[in-house]
């Protein structure tokens, strides 16, 4: 119902009660609400044990950007815990920081096409380059603190393996891609492949130590979708999704794997890295 407020609970270790009930009300455009969060407490190793996941459902991209800078100022003001929102787009390209013009060269199809279909192409400040957004793609977005992190690159390890082991639960085996099969530039392969066919693909942006973004899961989009760019500028490899590889998964099966391990993005992986 409108008006509702999204309930943060933080715990300090050694106390049974909450200390503290954060409130604040649930963002939406044009009075549309999208309901109340999902709580789910897990384990951070910081002083505080909250982490919020919400499932926004189908919200158009640039609603999205605006709710996610929303969120992402009231997490660096500390008004807010960190929070998953999962979410799918009305189909859209998206720009990462590279340059502009050799991404448009990964855009394979006419402007003229995006334009009678109503498709836009969005730049962002997330990291890579070109991909695409549609129903079918789950996009799985990180508003959180990692400034206890010694290197960013290891939040994009926590990303690719929470992925990982949530697939896996669901009887869907996923990898990193293996160094011999990546070029001299390695970071458009971040993400989870089946065999050299890329399923899921990473693209941050981390500032004043908070996460933007995170990783998107080709879940069942239409195959052509998928066809209409180089997915993070690979043109060697295939991008594809887990109902072209043969699994028939409900998204809110995989929302649901997700939600049952984000404790993974907070606990200590280091000694568990994807593979």
């Amino acid at each position: 119902m409108c008006g509702t407020h999204i309930f943060i609970i933080h715990y300090e270790p050694g106390v049974n009660m909450p200390l503290k009930l954060l409130l604040f009300p649930l963002y939406n455009f044009n009075s549309q609400c999208y309901g109340p969060f999902t709580i789910k407490m897990a384990y951070s190793g910081r002083n505080m044990t909250n982490v919020a996941a919400k499932h926004l459902g189908l919200i158009e991209f640039i609603k999205f950007l605006k709710l996610q800078d929303w969120m992402w100022n009231k997490r660096v003001l500390g008004e807010i815990g960190d929070i998953i929102l999962f979410a799918e787009h009305p189909p859209v390209i998206s720009l990462g920081s590279r340059r502009r013009e050799e991404q448009n060269r990964h855009i394979l199809v006419a402007p003229e096409f995006l334009r009678t279909r109503g498709i836009p192409v969005i730049q962002t400040e997330r990291g890579g380059s070109v991909t695409i957004h549609c129903p079918g793609i789950l996009g799985c977005y990180i508003i959180a603190d990692i400034s206890g992190l010694e290197f960013s690159t290891e939040f994009i390890y926590r990303l690719e393996y929470w992925v990982q082991k949530s697939l896996e639960m669901l009887g869907i085996d996923t990898k990193r891609l293996p160094p011999e099969f990546r070029k001299v530039e390695t970071a458009k392969y971040e993400g989870l492949w089946i065999g050299c066919k890329k399923i899921a693909s990473v693209g941050i942006k981390i500032s004043r130590h908070i996460t933007r973004f995170g990783i998107n899961i080709n879940i069942s989009p239409k195959e052509y979708m998928l066809r209409m760019v180089n997915p993070c500028g690979i043109e060697e490899y295939e991008f594809s999704s887990l109902a072209q590889e043969g699994f028939m998964i409900n998204t809110r099966d995989v929302i649901s794997g997700l939600e049952n391990n984000m404790d993974i993005l907070f606990r200590n992986i280091k000694k568990n890295l994807a593979q």
